[in-house]
């Protein structure tokens, strides 16, 4: 790599008109490279020399020769040792070349609003890891991107759908189970047949693949052809969608401009990446952009706290599944759930109602009157229980929590029962990362376990078994973001129906879920 770097530093017509092609594995395989021009270069492999191309007389020159540099000479044998028994340095190689080299490479900086336009800009990336525009969606369903990375600028040079033939992006993948994609829009025709009052199609690439295995790594997304740049790289091909696409897409309808983008309306952290290059092929010309962010540019990750919503539950069917919740439940581990109450039954029956539920265990509030029992059941069985003698009211706080030994009942404050569970909790059918709120339907020794009537709002998921100085301060204010042990001993904060109906997200993003058998309106406003 230090032989390509320091030739295509040292030799002034290759900086100067930057005309490097690529490298080609022999002599054959040099004449056959398509498109080839005047002065143009390629890297043989099999040599480790450049070769310069002259069209008149259609000759290939030894650029050794022409320009007799003594480092050439000097490093051929290293270079010949290199790509003889590297074929990652080869890759690292053509990847610097089409990255850096290449002849229409442009730096976008991320405070270009020509480029953001409308949607969000990027920033640099908060890990400080890679160098790019770093994108993640916020608790506002309105945020997305739409960078306009395409369009034609030259009226002598021709660009519609068929003389483009692929886009792509670098990005390193985050998290998040949403991908962006390609928006290209065509230009206005005025004859009644434009699909939109800008555009006249509108064509949208996109992928369904799971990138779930490659967090923490660059991946190459691409729509049409595949043109081979980065080639160490994992890649996926972005699809036409039909269905999120518009108007007549003839062959010959001009690009107006194309973008990167994001949809609106997911939960917090659907998406998250940084996007480090950006290009596209129009005709024989193929265009690439450097994303460029300022270090110090780093976006605010703080998700603000919001209570104006709650979500309520109507004793039928509905209720709220989560995912990621650890060991919550599990009467053989630690944990804790918080949660507050905003609507109550007013129907004293003496029935058992779910709150919590993983698998075949289940922690119920049995109504009765002004005294409210608390029952823990694993696999239909009591494995702990308690009469409190003190309901909760409509706006109350309650914390349970659970050492493998005891499990508390902590009520608006006060310490309501301390039940050390039998041997009945040995019989645990709790399933890991997996929380329902809510949901009954259940059979046990003391009879069904019904589904939760009432509202229930700001829900905390911990690991842990909380001290009394900790729970004296998670009940001192409702915003558990802001307390002392939120960073390092609460799972996720949910702010149960700030989302979009019926999605479900911690301000950590890491538990997230949905509420099942409901309606937009179970998103009670406050």
């Amino acid at each position: 790599m230090s032989y390509i770097n320091l030739q295509v530093s040292n030799l002034s017509e290759l900086r100067r008109n930057n005309l490097f092609r690529g490298i080609v594995e022999d002599a054959a395989a040099m004449l056959a490279f398509p498109d080839i021009q005047h002065r143009e270069y390629l890297g043989r492999l099999d040599t480790g020399t450049i070769w310069v191309y002259d069209q008149p007389s259609n000759q290939w020159t030894d650029t050794t020769e022409i320009f007799n540099f003594q480092s050439i000479v000097n490093l051929e044998n290293e270079v010949q040792n290199i790509f003889a028994t590297s074929q990652e340095m080869q890759d690292d190689i053509t990847d610097l070349i089409n990255s850096k080299v290449y002849e229409n490479s442009t730096t976008l900086l991320n405070t270009n609003q020509t480029v953001y336009a409308d949607g969000s800009r990027g920033f640099a990336d908060p890990n400080q890891q890679v160098s790019g525009w770093y994108y993640k969606n916020s608790l506002d369903v309105t945020d997305k991107i739409n960078w306009y990375f395409m369009g034609n600028l030259n009226p002598q040079q021709t660009m519609n759908l068929t003389s483009l033939t692929s886009g792509y992006v670098v990005i390193n993948y985050r998290s998040g189970a949403e991908i962006p994609f390609f928006s290209i829009y065509t230009s206005r025709q005025f004859d009644g047949n434009d699909a939109g009052a800008w555009y006249r199609s509108r064509l949208t690439y996109h992928t369904n693949h799971n990138l779930g295995a490659y967090v923490g790594q660059d991946v190459l997304l691409y729509f049409g052809d595949d043109t081979g740049i980065f080639p160490s790289l994992p890649r996926f091909e972005m699809l036409l969608d039909p269905f999120s696409s518009a108007g007549p897409q003839g062959a010959l309808e001009n690009i107006l401009v194309g973008a990167l983008s994001t949809s609106t309306g997911y939960p917090a952290a659907s998406y998250e990446f940084v996007a480090s290059t950006l290009g596209y092929v129009n005709g024989s010309n193929r265009t690439d952009f450097d994303l460029i962010a300022d270090i110090e540019d780093i976006p605010d990750q703080s998700v603000s706290y919001s209570n104006t919503h709650y979500i309520a539950l109507d004793a039928t069917n509905d209720f709220i599944d989560l995912t990621s919740t650890g060991n919550a439940l599990n009467f053989l581990s630690s944990w804790s759930l918080g949660i507050e109450f905003e609507e109550l039954s007013t129907v004293q029956d003496s029935t058992y109602i779910v709150l919590y539920k993983s698998g075949n265990n289940a922690i119920t509030l049995r109504k009765g009157g002004s005294n409210w029992g608390i029952y823990c059941f694993s696999n239909g069985s009591s494995c702990a229980q308690a009469n409190t003698w003190v309901a909760p009211q409509i706006g109350s706080k309650a914390l349970i929590q659970c050492n493998g030994t005891t499990i508390q009942y902590w009520l608006d404050g006060t310490l309501r029962a301390s039940m050390t569970m039998n041997s009945n909790k040995n019989n645990t059918s709790h399933i890991v990362d997996s929380l329902e709120i809510g949901k009954g339907g259940i059979s046990s020794t003391l009879g069904t376990l019904n589904y939760w009537y009432g509202g229930l709002n700001n829900l905390m998921v911990s690991d842990q078994y909380f001290s009394t100085d900790t729970i004296a301060e998670y009940f001192g204010s409702e915003d558990v973001s802001t307390m002392s042990f939120y960073d390092d001993d609460v799972v996720d904060f949910c702010l149960l129906g700030e989302d979009i109906y019926p999605n479900v997200t911690g301000l950590k993003a890491v538990v997230s879920g949905t509420f099942e058998n409901g309606t937009p309106g179970d998103f009670v406003e406050k």
